[in-house]
């Protein structure tokens, strides 16, 4: 079963993993807001987010080998994320770690955004001197600048949640 939402953080996808399998419905693949479903028990699994991005192919066959010892299974991955699962609960990170890692995305999302940004006014400067036709572009441009600034905002808020100790995002 295929279903479409698109999360803003890796703790939003956790919590919308935990209410699928809560009816049964458990998570084989997501991807940009697609994710894919199989029926399974009420229940069955306990699902987290492991932070990939900056691991390279050897080190995510690694981090695959340390999750199997646990017996967590790697089920499938984005480019920033595995989804992985176990019939226990279980935790990838620390609290601390947690906070980290959501600072750490900040940054990245907040320099991407910059940097794209300047290609958004660079791109607006030649649709005024040298062709009209570059708007499209402008309009692509602008839609990457505002996911990233919209992630860079979510990551900070769960930060600042962490930090507080807020029950809502500690599950």
């Amino acid at each position: 079963m295929k279903k479409y939402l698109f999360t803003w953080s890796y703790k939003e996808d956790e919590a919308y993993m935990r209410t699928m399998i809560h009816v049964g419905s458990g998570v084989t693949k997501a991807d940009f807001g697609q994710w894919e479903f199989e029926p399974c028990s009420c229940d069955q699994y306990h699902y987290r987010m492991a932070y990939i991005y900056d691991m390279n192919k050897a080190q995510r066959e690694d981090y695959k080998k340390q999750l199997q010892k646990r017996n967590i299974e790697w089920v499938n991955n984005n480019a920033m994320f595995a989804i992985t699962r176990s019939n226990e609960e279980f935790r990838l990170y620390t609290q601390q770690e947690e906070i980290e890692l959501c600072h750490t995305i900040k940054h990245k999302m907040s320099v991407l955004s910059v940097v794209v940004s300047m290609l958004f006014l660079a791109s607006l400067l030649l649709t005024f001197t040298v062709n009209q036709w570059f708007i499209i572009a402008n309009i692509l441009i602008y839609v990457v600048v505002y996911i990233c600034i919209k992630f860079a905002l979510s990551y900070n808020l769960l930060e600042k949640k962490l930090k507080r100790n807020d029950k809502d995002v500690l599950i």
